[in-house]
């Protein structure tokens, strides 16, 4: 009950303590006045009081950082807090904790990393002094922005990180060590992880040493309730070390939680004071309360481990790691009973929170926003993440892709990549019987990895996803230019392409129409049928406020080159001329000179990359679709009605989509036949309104990302 009435007045307080009009040096007077006169709040504690804080000036003039090479040199940092000075908020949305005791020196350096950190979000700095024997009292007096609270007891590590929360404004509390420097780009981050995730509880950072090597990339623990630094003194570039993932728990020195989850599991365990075992006890909580533990490897700080408690287990703070231990079994013996023992598996601990492991092999890493297949690639390993796998994927140059591999490794997929992986072969020696299920994207790379991965993923089922039916398409290429060596390169491929369907445990096609196909010329064959997922943004504007007509398509494919032209010369003088108001709007990736040129025709316009696609399919009137040869579905049918707005398409287009011509779409091969559809489909608003909202429907109940997830969930349950 004394509990309960102690968190409802501190509550009140808070409430009250932010509605005050006051200047900042008052707030924090009458804050000071108040807990000094609730000492029952803090059970065991004594009492403390609060300094004034100056509210720091802005200035455009960045405190100098001391050098780590001066650390290493004289064993301590520069104790001048001339000109340091961190910025005042009112209404933080992070309250960064920082419990100190001495070692005055690493404080003041941690300060001056939070004072040159650029961030978009609002925090406040706390500073617990828990009777420091040096000069750390007066050394803090002269920093600028900073709330000082100082015991007038020693209370320990535990208790004072509960004082500092308890005072604490933000939504969001960090608690961090004072002998760390926070790098570029930790606190947002770290914050940013509750957004980019379900259900997250706590979120740890990435942990280096002075000299950058690695000093913990999330923690393990066993069932003996012993610990292990995942990673220590290793490279912090190696791939597994570089995804968000669930952890076991992760080291107090950098970690955040919402301050109201930290109230509700009852702040950091007493039972353990002074410290040790506090960080992983809250970790099992957040999680025994429902919510995820999150490594976030972009959050990254120096940790010059030791400095508050020293490293001898046998004497001091240091040596209630062994009696916390006893006690963190005592209370937790359930949970740590599927932990394993010491010594097996550190590979597998580090995701053992994982229903199963699947590798996904491709030609390239995805670039999701140029084309259609990548984005299908990236949005089926966000959604196996969501199903609780583990996604391990592999490029079959094993080249980091920036901006595009970081993307994958944010999402929380391990990404493998030279030099830590020379070869995939090499990589599945060690490593590929753990997996359950290899994906083989496209036959380019399924063909060239196939035999290393049934050789060495003994237990894994192979599935091999076909993407589109490339001899399909190279085929009808063949027959539309009339080249014999494409009609070559076609025949051998259909012998590849086949080959694997018959060898893998199951082939994924993208449409019926697909599976029929290749069913008829070989009935044995293992298929299902999975289409592509997308997000479904809808139609946000009407008919009368829309212009202009679009295509769309990554150009590094070739049937997209052709349908341009194609349009352009044979469709577009007819189009242009009963509608000359009309711009044609060519949008996509990678578009070479023989498009861009395109442009001398009036009324084309060439935008090339566009990253919002929304700022053109919020206000276009339609998309045109003239493929003259191809495979599979079609990426740019499926978003542009993902937005609502509908299509004039070929037949070679519009297969396999289920799209019906007249209902969701309208389907053309002729080329007069084509310009006036379009025409026709740009002035009908009550034509376009029809075929607006059923496009929109077909693509919510066949192409969404819930349909494409309940697809892929019982594919992997089929097995």
């Amino acid at each position: 009950m004394k509990n309960i009435l102690s968190t409802a007045l501190l509550n009140i307080a808070r409430m009250a303590y932010h509605m005050m009009p006051l200047a900042p040096n008052r707030r924090m007077e009458i804050q000071g006045i108040f807990y000094r006169n609730l000492p029952f709040l803090f059970s065991g504690t004594q009492s403390f009081h609060i300094w004034k804080s100056r509210q720091a000036a802005l200035s455009s003039q960045t405190p100098a950082k001391v050098s780590r090479q001066q650390l290493a040199q004289t064993g301590q940092f520069n104790n001048c807090t001339e000109k340091l000075q961190l910025p005042w908020v009112e209404y933080p949305k992070v309250s960064i904790i920082i419990p100190v005791y001495g070692q005055i020196g690493y404080t003041l350096n941690c300060l001056r990393s939070l004072a040159g950190l650029a961030s978009a979000i609002s925090f406040e700095v706390i500073v617990v002094d828990d009777c420091s024997p040096d000069n750390t009292q007066e050394k803090l007096q002269a920093v600028e922005g900073i709330r000082v609270i100082i015991n007038e007891a020693n209370l320990g590590f535990i208790r004072s990180c509960n004082l500092g929360a308890n005072v604490a404004a933000g939504e969001f509390l960090v608690f961090l060590n004072n002998d760390t420097e926070v790098l570029s780009g930790w606190l947002d981050a770290l914050i940013g992880t509750f957004a980019d995730f379900p259900n997250v509880g706590l979120v740890g950072s990435k942990l280096l040493y002075q000299d950058g090597r690695l000093q913990e990339a999330g923690g393990i623990i066993w069932n003996d309730g012993t610990g292990l630094n995942f990673g220590r003194f290793e490279d912090p570039n190696r791939p597994e070390f570089n995804y968000v993932r669930d952890v076991d728990y992760c080291s107090g020195a950098s970690i955040v939680i919402r301050r109201e989850l930290f109230e509700c599991v009852g702040g950091f365990d007493t039972r353990y004071i002074p410290a040790y075992y506090e960080d992983t006890d809250l970790a099992f909580a957040v999680r025994n309360a429902g919510y995820r533990v999150l490594y976030q490897p972009a959050s990254q700080l120096i940790h010059y481990e030791g400095i508050s408690s020293g490293t001898d287990i046998g004497s001091g703070v240091k040596s209630y790691q062994a009696v916390n231990r006893l006690k963190f079994m005592e209370k937790w013996a359930g949970e740590l009973l599927g932990h394993g023992r010491p010594g097996e598996s550190v590979f597998l601990a580090s995701d053992r929170s994982a229903c199963g492991r699947i590798l996904i092999l491709d030609e390239t890493t995805p670039t999701p926003d140029q084309d259609s297949g990548s984005l299908d690639a990236f949005l089926v390993q966000k959604t196996l993440l969501e199903l609780g796998y583990k996604v391990t994927f592999a490029p079959d140059d094993l080249l980091v892709l920036p901006a595009y591999t970081p993307k994958l490794q944010a999402i929380g997929v391990e990404c493998l990549y030279q030099p830590y992986v020379p070869t995939l072969k090499s990589y599945l020696k060690t490593h590929g019987k753990v997996f359950d299920f290899v994906i083989l994207n496209r036959a380019q790379a399924a063909f060239g990895n196939f035999n290393s991965v049934k050789r060495y993923c003994a237990q894994a089922k192979i599935i091999f996803n076909t993407v589109d039916i490339q001899h399909l398409r190279q085929e009808r290429e063949a027959v539309l230019t009339g080249s014999e060596e494409k009609a070559k390169q076609a025949k051998r491929m259909r012998e590849i392409e086949f080959d694997l369907m018959r060898k893998c445990a199951m082939t994924v096609v993208i449409s019926e129409a697909e599976a029929s196909l290749l069913h008829s010329q070989d009935p044995e064959l293992r298929l299902t049928v999975m289409p592509y997922m997308r997000e479904v943004p809808g139609c946000k504007n009407a008919f009368a406020a829309r212009k202009d007509i679009v295509f769309i398509g990554g150009f590094d494919h070739t049937p997209n080159i052709d349908a341009v032209e194609y349009f352009v010369n044979k469709i577009w003088p007819e189009v242009h001329s009963a509608l000359p108001e009309v711009r044609f709007l060519l949008i996509g990736s990678k578009m070479p000179e023989q498009i861009r040129a395109l442009e001398s025709h009036a009324g084309v316009t060439v935008v090339g990359y566009v990253e919002n696609l929304a700022d053109y399919f919020d206000h276009c009137k339609l998309t045109v679709v003239p493929l003259r040869f191809g495979a599979g579905i079609k990426g740019k049918i499926g978003t542009s009605a993902s937005f609502g707005v509908p299509s004039v398409a070929t037949s070679i287009a519009v297969e396999g989509m289920g799209f019906v011509d007249g209902e969701q779409i309208l389907v053309a091969d002729a080329p007069a036949v084509f310009a006036e559809l379009v025409v026709r489909l740009y002035q009908d608003e009550a034509l376009w309104e029809r075929l607006s909202l059923a496009c929109l429907a077909k693509v919510n109940e066949q192409y969404s990302l819930a349909a494409g997830k309940d697809r892929l969930e019982k594919l992997l349950q089929h097995f």
